[in-house]
């Protein structure tokens, strides 16, 4: 009886080492795709996000420029900020967007930055207000 048991236990050790590789095999396969899938949506993601910022109108200079509030009126919402007129102090008059958490008030000194970008137009974008 003895003898049986031995004999029989190789053969269960055998079909356990198959299964075993059947189990391997079935985890890997699923890796694999889980991995290939990652990875494509990763590849997705990088291209759609390189494709966005290729098109953007670079800033090729920008410089700092001051001037006085004229007007002021909300953009069309909150996070739009504020759309200002400024008069320039070298002169000249300049529609600019703020995004202080302040409403830039009529008369009020504010520091502009000017981007003039690749395409050849000019931005211009309320800094800071000054005392």
């Amino acid at each position: 009886m003895s003898a049986e048991k031995t004999t029989h236990r190789p053969s269960k050790s055998d079909t356990q080492r198959r299964l075993d590789r059947l189990l391997f095999w079935q985890r890997l396969r699923v890796g694999l795709i889980a991995g290939a899938a990652l990875a494509g949506a990763i590849a997705v993601f990088v291209f759609l996000a390189y494709e966005q910022t290729a098109n953007l109108d670079k800033v090729v200079k920008s410089r700092e420029l001051g001037g006085i509030v004229t007007g002021a009126k909300r953009g069309y919402s909150r996070r739009a900020g504020y759309s200002v007129s400024i008069r320039l102090d070298r002169g000249g008059d300049i529609s600019a967007v703020s995004r202080l958490a302040v409403v830039p008030v009529k008369g009020e000194h504010v520091r502009v930055k000017e981007a003039l970008h690749a395409s050849g137009n000019k931005t211009y974008s309320v800094r800071e207000l000054l005392p």
